[in-house]
């Protein structure tokens, strides 16, 4: 049920893809985001740390 690991373990996997699925949700969102114009990212960056002070 788990996944295996070891508590002496230094690294993460090289390339993480490999253990997710072709047709995983994540993979759609990783997509989207990568679209995502990086001003826009900043912009609401911004706008959310404005509405925290």
């Amino acid at each position: 049920m788990y996944i295996q690991y070891s508590m002496d373990q230094l690294f993460l996997p090289m390339n993480l893809e490999e253990d997710i699925p072709p047709n995983h949700l994540v993979r759609l969102v990783n997509t989207a985001v990568n679209k995502l114009d990086d001003n826009a990212r900043t912009i609401a960056f911004v706008l959310s740390d404005e509405r925290r002070a």
